[in-house]
């Protein structure tokens, strides 16, 4: 993440190093079990399926780095990407806890399909600058069945691998050839989607 002469970038650090259990399912399950649960309960109960501020602040600080070129927002973006994963690793330890336990029955996570208006919702938060992108170019084609980067047919579905995808949620795009070889040389390892049902497709806001 840079230089950090303030310590403001990496004060993550030390809250991590005071609560290791929060971040790691052996470790949580050497704790007391009562004290443990009620904390699980209290991580979950802050999940309302809004964004959490981190991903809001990533969002925000990403588009302003691609407006001004500064290192500051740069740096900031990453930051508060790298407080997104944590906090995602926090949750998902604490419903894994609960459900290993016999609490909780943790749901498969949904699959966001790429130019619905639950992807577009999830990408304006997360990425603004490629939801801008993705909307003006289906609105200069007409067409939502295109690549999510450039506009182009034929496109197709594609997930990020497991150990990839952000902690914003957005891992999917539908990409053309060209771009999917580009993204996959940049290090994002897409795979296509298993096929669905076309009810499944809603059309793009």
């Amino acid at each position: 993440m840079g230089a950090d002469h303030s310590g403001y970038l990496s004060v993550w650090q030390i809250e991590k190093a005071k609560n290791p259990w929060q971040y790691d399912l052996a470790l949580m399950d050497a704790a007391a079990t009562e004290e443990i649960a009620e904390y699980c309960w209290s991580v979950l109960a802050n999940e309302d399926g809004s964004p959490n501020r981190y991903i809001i602040n990533r969002g925000t600080y990403s588009l302003l780095a691609r407006r001004h070129n500064l290192n500051f927002f740069a740096h900031m973006a990453d930051l508060y990407e790298h407080l997104a994963t944590l906090h995602r690793q926090r949750v998902t330890v604490a419903a894994e806890w609960l459900e290993a336990h016999g609490h909780l029955h943790v749901k498969q996570p949904t699959v966001l399909l790429p130019h619905s208006a639950a992807w577009f919702a999830a990408l304006e938060v997360w990425e603004p600058a490629q939801a801008m992108m993705t909307r003006r170019v289906i609105q200069m084609t007409g067409r939502t069945d295109i690549c999510s980067v450039c506009g182009d047919d034929p496109a197709t579905d594609y997930r990020l691998a497991d150990g990839y995808r952000p902690a914003g949620g957005v891992d999917t795009l539908r990409l053309c050839d060209d771009c999917l070889r580009i993204r996959r040389a940049r290090g994002e390892p897409f795979v296509g989607l298993a096929p669905i049902d076309d009810r499944a497709r809603p059309d793009a806001p």
